[in-house]
């Protein structure tokens, strides 16, 4: 649940979304859909409930944005180690 932005009694930040799940011992792992409509970058309260449906007390929790791809590597290079391009007109004809 996202902290609230009640506009006229309807709080359009709230969110219900049900997340992977995966435990170990002493461990829960959640994952948050991939999609950043469904669960933008923010702070939420993550509530975890038991079998009858009784929510815990919430943790606060971060989504922070996926990481921006890394550029593609530059072309390579028609330079010679040394920096020079041949004689002049090399190439040409």
């Amino acid at each position: 649940m996202r902290p609230s932005a009640v506009t006229h009694t309807t709080d359009v930040e709230q969110r219900s979304i049900e997340l992977g799940l995966e435990k170990t011992a002493g461990a829960v792992t959640v994952t948050v859909p991939g999609d950043p409509t469904l669960v933008p970058p923010g702070w939420y309260m993550l509530f975890v409930t038991d079998a009858d449906g009784t929510p815990s007390v919430a943790k606060w929790v971060r989504v922070r944005p996926a990481p921006e791809p890394s550029p593609p590597p530059p072309p390579p290079s028609t330079e010679s180690p040394d920096g020079w391009l041949g004689p002049a007109g090399a190439g040409s004809g």
